[in-house]
């Protein structure tokens, strides 16, 4: 099959999703986002219909959704930013998240003063991926900083700060 280059043609980035496995035990939802980065929970809901299910791919999936939305961003035709999901039916493995495997990501979240967040987070006992901030040596910040963080399902955060 031949495959010509196209644009997807998208009106707007909505949102972001990420699935949990516990998600009012999360990190990501119950301190990193909320109370940690400050994000705002916007509304939660139960989703265990068929056209999910079909969405999915998973014949039993309901899922437990939580919608939040990013203070000062412009409010998404959806309301909300990012949307986290848990899966009550183990529709699939929970995978290894190395911040090198193919398919993992990570979320970044730009930050004005990362030292004084750094404090912060070390304070609410935030695991980093390293002991200290991270100087920005080579790139398009180079001069600026960055350190890496994980909720308890390994999702990896990144703060960064650009160079002044």
């Amino acid at each position: 099959m031949r495959m010509e280059k196209q644009v997807l043609r998208c009106c707007h980035n909505s949102r972001l999703l990420a699935c949990v496995a516990h998600r009012e035990q999360t990190v990501v939802v119950g301190r990193v986002v909320t109370k940690v980065l400050g994000q705002v929970y916007v509304r939660g809901q139960m989703q265990d219909n068929e056209y999910t299910r079909r969405l999915v791919g998973c014949r039993n999936a309901r899922l437990k959704v939580a919608q939040l939305r990013i203070p000062g961003m412009t409010i998404s035709l959806s309301r909300y930013h990012i949307e986290l999901v848990e899966c009550e039916c183990l529709c699939g493995p929970v995978i290894p998240l190395q911040t090198n495997s193919p398919g993992v990501g990570h979320w970044a979240f730009m930050v004005d003063d990362i030292h004084a967040e750094f404090e912060r987070l070390k304070a609410l006992d935030v695991k980093f991926k390293s002991e200290s901030l991270n100087f920005i040596t080579e790139g398009v910040n180079k001069g600026g900083y960055t350190i890496c963080l994980l909720d308890p399902d390994g999702i990896s955060l990144e703060l960064v700060q650009p160079p002044p």
